[in-house]
């Protein structure tokens, strides 16, 4: 896989999330990605009511859950559970297992710039990755607080995949909520490297403990290299200092959570995942996906995404040796388009076409899904498992067992 493709990754990953499909737990209505469904409107109105609203009866338990890039809006109703993947029953499952339990599913972006427009996504405005994990933590944090004074007995289970499992890891790191039981984080962008200490969770799993002391939970037949890290690069803060365990699960054929550490495809992550005001893109709405609605915003934040792109690579290029093949081709491509077609916007000389060179990279962007989607059943993908049985079967199981311990 070259390094040009894995940089489009970073920036056009637009992931598949979610959904319960029967009896929904309490308080929760469980939707299917398949369903008909406009797009909220006042987003962010309905953003600052939804997440500050209380819960309208208390349970043992509640489990936050936050999916993936291109599958969620600040809109949405965050009792309409929309889950990791259409059909999933994992909510459904704990529930049947008679413990009193509700859901919450997190309302933000879920973007990851202009770019990411290109593909499907729900997003209700191209924010940059940084800034969009932004909405996220702060609808959780806020959520929490409210939760915590309706419902102070109600313990809280963690459940993220992708940017969802990222912007989760992050507030278990920053701020460990004192009411968490565990955190789940399926392709983390945000995992450490493993250092092959061995570790047993407290229902008596056996893992691998990272150098930010998340616990990898193998997958059958798969064993991480000690070089490869998330995406954006592992967190500045660790989860020491929680006394919630956080369980990864990540395999090695997916870039998002298993990317060659400090490589050209990390470095362009680390940036993009920086904290942004993001003017620009606030301007520009749905980006590519609402094109009139401001085309000149639109393509000037797109500027600024590739921008950051070719600094990343023009400093990656002069301290490694030259690249060469499809590589080079491709960087040739980005840093043409930054320097060329876009950034002269700037200085007011006309608006470019929509870039053709970065829609042929698409595809190629494209045949990682599979990989990246291969955690939960039913896509393109054979199903990765643990001891023989589904990732999320034994999410499931897990979180069981940690209920009835509590």
């Amino acid at each position: 896989m070259n390094a040009v493709r894995v940089v489009m990754a970073a920036v056009v990953c637009v992931a598949c999330v979610v959904v319960p499909s029967v009896a929904p737990p309490a308080q929760a209505q469980l939707l299917g990605k398949g369903d008909s469904e406009p797009l909220p409107e006042a987003p962010l109105e309905a953003y600052e009511r939804n997440i500050a609203a209380a819960p309208s009866r208390c349970t043992d338990f509640e489990i936050v859950i936050a999916a993936g890039t291109g599958d969620s809006n600040q809109g949405d109703d965050p009792l309409h559970v929309r889950g990791l993947r259409p059909g999933s029953t994992l909510i459904a499952d704990v529930e049947a297992a008679g413990e009193s339990v509700s859901a919450w599913q997190v309302p933000y972006t879920a973007s990851v710039g202009v770019l990411g427009t290109l593909g499907e996504t729900r997003t209700n405005m191209a924010l940059p990755y940084g800034a969009s994990l932004d909405t996220g933590k702060r609808a959780v944090r806020t959520h929490l607080a409210t939760l915590h004074d309706a419902c102070p007995d109600t313990k809280v289970l963690f459940l993220g995949f992708s940017q969802g499992a990222g912007l989760l890891g992050d507030l278990v790191a920053e701020s460990p909520d004192p009411s968490l039981v565990a955190a789940y984080l399926i392709a983390d962008p945000g995992r450490s490297r493993t250092t092959y200490h061995t570790a047993e969770t407290v229902t008596g799993a056996r893992g691998v403990r990272g150098e930010n002391g998340e616990i990898l939970i193998p997958l059958d037949g798969v064993r991480l290299a000690s070089d490869v890290s998330g995406l954006t690069g592992p967190r500045r803060t660790s989860f020491h200092d929680a006394e919630a365990e956080a369980l990864t699960f990540c395999h090695s054929n997916d870039l998002a959570c298993a990317t060659q550490h400090d490589g050209l495809a990390q470095r362009v992550g680390v940036r993009l995942a920086q904290p942004a005001a993001a003017p620009l893109h606030k301007l520009a709405g749905r980006g590519f996906k609402d094109f009139g609605h401001n085309p000149i915003a639109t393509m000037l934040a797109l500027a600024w995404e590739l921008a950051a792109v070719s600094h990343v690579v023009q400093e990656y290029a002069g301290e490694t040796p030259p690249f060469s093949g499809e590589d080079i081709t491709g960087l040739g491509v980005l840093l043409h388009v930054a320097a060329q077609e876009l950034l002269p916007m700037a200085a007011g000389l006309g608006v470019p076409q929509i870039p053709m060179p970065l829609i042929d990279l698409i595809p190629h962007v494209m045949s990682m899904m599979p990989h990246h989607l291969a955690y939960f059943e039913g896509g393109d993908h054979p199903a990765w498992t643990i001891d023989g049985e589904s990732v999320e079967s034994w999410i499931a199981h897990d979180m069981v067992a940690r209920m009835q311990a509590s």
